[in-house]
């Protein structure tokens, strides 16, 4: 995880699939991104501006597989969900 001033830090998986920041605070109105190097492979992504969130009430994943424009190839990964109340700009 990188944030935009330069500050990054390699997250450690505390549990199966779940990982972790030890140094780095999100700040809303910073920007942050991930890279991912997995099996050789890196994908980074795009700067996010972190916002404030509304309060979470429950967050999970699921697996999904997605076909790509090769037939014979599928991306199998996760789709995350969080479901909330309030809105980004009211914190009650």
């Amino acid at each position: 995880m990188e944030e935009e001033n330069g500050l990054s830090e390699t997250l450690e998986e505390s549990e199966t699939g779940v990982y972790q920041s030890k140094t780095l605070i999100g700040i809303p109105g910073n920007r942050y991104r991930l890279k991912i190097v997995a099996e050789g492979d890196e994908i980074e992504s795009s700067w996010e501006t972190l916002t404030s969130s509304a309060s979470l009430d429950s967050i999970y994943y699921t697996p999904e597989t997605k076909a790509t424009t090769d037939k014979d190839v599928n991306e199998i990964g996760l789709q995350f969900y969080a479901h909330s109340h309030g809105t980004l700009n009211d914190q009650t």
